[in-house]
């Protein structure tokens, strides 16, 4: 063989193998392959690692988290029969890795891209549970009290949807969350519940206005006790010879300043002595 030939048999082969390489099937951490031939699904789910495509087709499935979005859902009402106006509601779930496969063979139809574009199965089933679930929940509570109870809700939500997937198709499904977007009741409601919240926002700050008020009444009515108190005893204890005795230690004090005259005067035992310095 010639130099030419051989290195046109090398570039066959190099183009071969680069060819190969690239129609091979590489799935990756959080996925699945599930593999089919002719048609027939394969009920062994393949883990991580690149597969060669010539005998069998594999196609690639997340079996990461992945959110449903439930917009609008269609028929919600109260416990008190009021139709919601708006019920928006994510819910977050994955397929369980062993599950894959079987969940592709009963499902049939029901694979298709999530909003990051990653393929996952049995979207549309778990939508449509969702959606049951939320409907049964949003009825245990009537209509006033449905804006303050999204967390009951969700939880709601979320025991009855896991329950009904484990029931249908048990140990399939992993319903990791539900938020709650928008729950709106009739828009003429939702502006009478407002106007009731703000009179009793108003009540009870009178209220403590109120209570404020009587508190700082309390605390100056008990304020001028202590200093009735405290003038009653200091009233009490100057008797007639207390006050004398302060009156001439304040005489004597005083002429003891400077060059004084302190003429005392004649009551009290005092015959107009005159003390001088």
């Amino acid at each position: 063989m010639n130099r030419s030939l051989k290195s046109m048999a090398r570039i066959v082969v190099a183009a071969g193998l680069a060819l190969a390489a690239a129609a091979c099937t590489q799935v990756s951490t959080g996925e699945v392959g599930v593999a089919s031939r002719l048609g027939k699904i394969s009920l062994e789910e393949l883990p991580p690692g690149v597969y060669e495509p010539f005998s069998k087709s594999v196609t690639v499935v997340s079996v990461r988290e992945t959110t449903i979005p439930l917009d609008n859902v269609a028929g919600a009402k109260t416990k008190d029969n009021v139709t919601m106006q708006d019920v928006d509601l994510d819910v977050r779930y994955s397929t369980l890795p062993g599950k894959v496969a079987d969940t592709m063979a009963k499902l049939a139809g029901d694979t298709g891209k999530n909003a990051n574009g990653d393929v996952v199965v049995g979207e549309k089933f778990v939508t449509r549970v969702a959606r049951e679930a939320v409907l049964d929940s949003v009825k245990q509570f009537k209509a006033d009290e449905v804006h303050l109870k999204r967390e009951e809700i969700t939880g709601l939500v979320v025991s009855k949807l896991q329950a009904e997937l484990d029931k249908e198709m048990p140990e399939t499904f992993m319903i990791h969350g539900v938020t709650a977007r928008a729950l709106v009741t009739d828009s003429k409601l939702e502006e009478s519940i407002r106007a009731a919240a703000q009179v009793q926002f108003d009540i009870k700050k009178r209220t403590d206005q109120e209570q404020l008020a009587a508190a700082e009444g309390r605390i100056k009515l008990q304020k001028a006790r202590d200093e009735a108190a405290a003038n009653g005893i200091v009233s009490s204890s100057l008797t007639p010879q207390l006050l004398r005795k302060m009156e001439l230690e304040a005489q004597a004090a005083f002429a003891g300043q400077g060059t004084h005259t302190v003429i005392l005067g004649q009551g009290a035992g005092n015959a107009g002595v005159l003390i001088g310095k």
